[in-house]
């Protein structure tokens, strides 16, 4: 009896392609963002190979070029996105040496270590975000901020353990 051929070994998608997790995808917090926001994880989930989650390069300027987008308008999403918890700066700037900084994504494995998850934790609705004002307005996050601090100390604990255990030294 002859093998029955697959649709999609007939189709090849040439240069690979670029997705979000379902969980992403389909979750409150990703429909809350802001349409540049999203387009804007979307850069940063193409420049993600799977290899190099926490040395992400990508600046406002990229994000200026990439998206058609205004200097303002970019910082703005990067901002929403760090604020949501969808990414995290793992490096700043350094404008001296002409670094750019080197982003997170919090849903993706980093250096052999689970992701995070921060999204899940921020609840937070599309209405209370303002770019200008979301570092003077602590309060209302103060518990999701606790249950972040909470979660990623729990991560490291648990990873200084396993490197104890196991006796392997992390990159």
């Amino acid at each position: 009896m002859a093998k029955k051929k697959s649709f999609h070994s007939h189709y090849k998608h040439e240069g690979g392609f670029v997705g979000l997790p379902r969980r992403v995808f389909k979750s409150e917090q990703y429909k809350n963002l802001g349409m540049t926001a999203r387009c804007l994880l979307d850069e940063l989930q193409h420049k993600h190979t799977g290899s190099n989650n926490g040395r992400i390069i990508f600046s406002v300027e990229m994000a200026m070029k990439n998206l058609g987008i205004s200097y303002n308008t970019a910082k703005n999403a990067f901002k929403e996105l760090e604020h949501r918890g969808f990414i995290e700066r793992s490096l700043d700037a350094n404008y001296m040496n002409g670094q750019a900084r080197e982003w997170r994504l919090t849903y993706e494995p980093c250096y052999g270590r689970e992701p995070t998850d921060d999204w899940v934790l921020s609840g937070i609705d599309k209405n209370s975000f303002s770019p200008s004002n979301f570092e003077k307005t602590p309060s209302k996050n103060e518990e999701v901020t606790d249950a972040l601090k909470e979660k990623r100390a729990e991560c490291d604990w648990a990873i200084t353990k396993n490197q104890y255990v196991s006796g392997n030294a992390l990159p």
